[in-house]
């Protein structure tokens, strides 16, 4: 054999030998199995002072596999290692992951929990966002409260949010609701009886005389006219009896689990409640579908005026107009039983709030409580990790 041809054969084994291994090598690696973690969702809602445990299940844990808690820093655009934790050696493991409250002192965090890869599995990752709720105890002197993010559709502020209580004409959004999901905005109502009987009705309703249904809603959105509702009730439905049954059902339907009301309008009356997180989702729900409702809570008055010609200017109710460009409206609501309340829309850096309050002490402590919440979004809404 000559010197050329034992050359190119070692070459020709040097070449068989590295192809062998490459193909190995990858076979290797295709045999890795995956990795699975469960126990832990995509969002994650907790207040910041309480602990914090979720506890994860990974499988394949075979070889003791190492977990990191990570935390995404904005600022550098990584994920940054919190914690590392170390599974038992079995096929599945349990690891309860501790997210610490010095960690979670900003509203919006994105937490990963990253499996490494081990010798006979492969690396596998599981990202949550993590909202913290009240970052401080704000001094409110209301019985219930609730800020609700509509982006977000979640809560970053909770005081007793799912508490049942009265809340007086805050109802009227539910009125509202059902009257512009009726399409019969552009149509008018005759005033009844009972429309005309109803107390607190401003502009005072005369039997007999008509309003177009968009003159009524801003009855009842503005002054909050008990009439207006009544007679919107029974130009939607027939009769208040069978309104309320609608307001029940789109109660339910809205997810609004500590809701039920008896009346259109909220005065005091047995078995009428809600909630403060129920009702602000009743304002997210409305707000951010109709246009009509947005323009009509941001303004400071109207003149109404009925076929008759009776003609009046109804003003708001709403003491925060003029206080922040940030607020865009709301409702009032107040009773004996209900004590002083308010539903409000805040706007903060793109993003829109609903802030609710039920069962103030007074007038005055009804508008320092609601800017109180207002600074709360200020302070900590949008801080994020």
């Amino acid at each position: 054999m000559s010197k050329h041809s034992k050359k190119f054969n070692r070459i020709t084994a040097i070449i068989l030998c590295l192809l062998f291994l490459f193909s190995y090598s990858n076979c290797y690696a295709a045999e890795k199995a995956e990795t699975v973690i469960s126990g832990v969702s995509k969002s994650i809602s907790a207040f910041s002072n309480k602990e914090l445990k979720k506890t994860i299940i990974i499988t394949p844990a075979n070889g003791k596999r190492t977990v990191l808690l990570q935390l995404y820093s904005s600022k550098d655009k990584k994920y940054k290692t919190v914690k590392t934790y170390i599974s038992a050696d079995a096929n599945t493991a349990e690891i309860t992951i501790l997210f610490p409250k010095s960690k979670r002192k900003k509203t919006s965090g994105k937490w990963r929990i990253y499996v490494k890869q081990s010798s006979i599995a492969k690396s596998a990752e599981k990202i949550s966002n993590l909202t913290s709720k009240n970052i401080v105890s704000k001094d409110i002197s209301c019985k219930a409260a609730c800020i609700y993010c509509i982006d977000d559709n979640k809560d970053i502020y909770e005081k007793k949010v799912h508490k049942e209580l009265k809340q007086a004409s805050l109802t009227k959004l539910m009125t509202a609701t059902l009257l512009i999901e009726s399409n019969k905005l552009d149509g008018s109502t005759k005033i009844s009886e009972k429309a005309a009987k109803t107390p607190y009705s401003h502009p005072k309703m005369v039997k007999g005389d008509s309003y177009t249904n968009k003159a009524l809603l801003h009855a009842m959105l503005l002054p909050s006219s008990n009439g207006a509702s009544v007679a919107v009730a029974e130009s939607v439905s027939g009769s208040t009896k069978e309104f309320v049954k609608e307001m029940n059902a789109k109660a339910k339907w809205l997810g609004m689990q500590n809701t039920h009301y008896v009346n259109t309008h909220g005065l005091d009356a047995n078995n009428h409640y809600s909630s403060a997180y129920d009702t602000a989702l009743l304002m997210s729900n409305i707000y951010s579908k109709s246009k009509t409702f947005r323009t009509i809570i941001a303004k400071d008055k109207y003149k109404i005026k009925s076929k008759k010609g009776r003609s009046e200017t109804l003003y708001s109710t709403d003491m925060l107009k003029g206080y922040s460009t940030k607020h865009k409206g709301g409702k009032s609501g107040t009773t004996t039983g209900a004590g002083y309340c308010f539903c409000g829309v805040y706007v903060h850096k793109n993003k829109t709030y609903v802030v609710c309050i039920l069962g103030s002490k007074s007038d005055d402590n009804r508008w320092k409580d609601m800017k109180s919440l207002y600074k709360y979004i200020n302070e900590y809404a949008a801080t994020k990790y």
